[in-house]
């Protein structure tokens, strides 16, 4: 499977909760490129944003072919469109125009691209058309004598999270991520939705001290006995000392780079399955 059909698989639980389709069409000169973990990022946070704003029964395409700077991929949308004054904020970090949005997602997107060379834009707006993302990506030098390979991320394939936290920010960025693995995630703010979310079965809960406002450890010794078989990492700034991390719960640090969350994860499943 190459990279842009990966993001497509990966997305396809979100899209068919949404009501949409997903259409693609590609080169075989167009999946050659190179730091596939990236621009599966990438993609896929592209498509949830089409998805996220196209109306039920109507479509989302992807297509890519070559180009002379590298793989042209376009990803367009049934939405609104992206007026010409709304452009200039598209890709500044805490702007957004989709509900419930954080405004990471694009900010970080183009980050990714910059530094490895490529370019991310949006076509000039059409009414009635909705929004076509282009991404221009570095292919793999032809002159290369070795076969291109994409490198292919850790997979985090049907587990089921929840993450807790009120910085709407990092819990964009963890659900674009995390999905891109394809995890199914959930979000929330409070002990209320969390108790919810956790009673229709989770494997891993992500949570952030802050929301709980006082006894940390009593309220997660009791999450743990209602929900044995759920792990749990705990997200925060400061080390919450023996009385958290001896009930069994993990404690990963901020700020942290993502991937050390899955790392973590996939430790914790391991062991979880082979139950040491």
């Amino acid at each position: 499977m190459d990279v842009l059909e990966e993001a497509l698989v990966g997305v396809e639980p979100h899209a068919q909760h949404a009501g949409v389709r997903l259409e693609s069409k590609t080169t075989k000169a167009a999946v050659d490129v190179e730091a596939g973990e990236l621009l599966l990022q990438v993609l896929t946070n592209l498509l949830l944003n089409a998805i996220g704003v196209t109306p039920r029964g109507a479509t989302v395409s992807l297509v890519a072919d070559v180009d002379p700077r590298g793989v042209l991929v376009s990803v367009q949308d049934a939405g609104p469109g992206i007026p010409p004054l709304e452009r200039g904020k598209l890709f500044v970090r805490g702007q957004t125009s989709r509900d419930g949005g954080a405004g990471i997602g694009l900010a970080h997107a183009m980050t990714l691209v910059e530094e490895e060379g490529g370019v991310l834009d949006v076509a000039p707006f059409t009414p009635g058309t909705g929004a076509c993302f282009q991404l221009v990506w570095p292919t793999v030098s032809a002159t290369s004598a070795e076969t291109p390979h994409t490198v292919r991320p850790p997979t985090l394939d049907e587990l089921t999270m929840v993450v807790l936290d009120d910085d709407l920010a990092l819990v964009e960025l963890l659900d674009t991520f995390l999905t891109s693995r394809g995890a199914t995630v959930r979000a929330c703010r409070t002990q209320a939705e969390l108790s919810s979310i956790l009673g229709g079965g989770v494997d891993v809960a992500l949570i952030d001290a802050s929301p709980f406002n006082g006894d940390l450890p009593g309220a997660l010794s009791k999450l743990k006995r209602q929900h044995p078989k759920t792990d749990f990492i705990l997200i925060s700034g400061a080390d919450p000392g023996p009385a958290v991390t001896g009930l069994g719960v993990t404690w990963v640090g901020k700020p942290f780079d993502v991937h050390e969350i899955v790392d973590v994860v996939r430790a914790l499943r391991g062991s979880s399955r082979t139950g040491t």
